[in-house]
């Protein structure tokens, strides 16, 4: 269904791959890098409009699984006083789904912000769509990819 991964995306690949010393936390932040990838790959498409949301960092039972070294450098910069409440973070994505936004920005808290061009590399984005069919497919022996994303 898919080309071989070339060595050029070994890095995706290793990335987004789970490994017994990756934290639950590090693959959430994975997630949401490519969650980002894809909204800029999406909004790309004709007729379709895709924009990426940061809420807020909100505490959560997921953060119960941020090791003991991270823990302690998130207490000395005092990350606490970044944390959102849940009502605000909600209310973030709402008002970024009523609101119209420009290409390659993304909304993070209440504030739009320019998309690193890192994520915004169509290139990046498109090797990353090809990984994550190759990976699906390796788990799901029937997957066809839907062609819209390629055209």
């Amino acid at each position: 269904l898919c080309p071989k991964i070339s060595s050029k995306r070994d890095h995706l690949h290793k990335m987004f791959s789970p490994s017994s010393s990756t934290s639950g936390w590090l693959s959430y932040a994975r997630s949401k890098l490519a969650t980002a990838m894809l909204a800029c790959y999406l909004d790309r498409i004709e007729g379709i409009q895709a924009i990426a949301v940061h809420p807020g960092a909100v505490n959560t039972s997921l953060s119960s699984n941020i090791s003991s070294r991270m823990r302690k450098i998130l207490k000395t910069i005092h990350a606490s006083r970044f944390l959102s409440r849940v009502e605000d973070a909600a209310r973030n994505v709402v008002e970024c789904v009523e609101k119209g936004h420009l290409p390659n920005t993304f909304r993070n808290n209440t504030d739009y912000n320019v998309v690193p061009k890192r994520i915004s590399s169509e290139q990046n984005e498109i090797n990353l769509m090809i990984l994550s069919n190759e990976m699906i497919a390796s788990a799901i022996s029937h997957f066809c990819p839907n062609r819209i994303l390629y055209s």
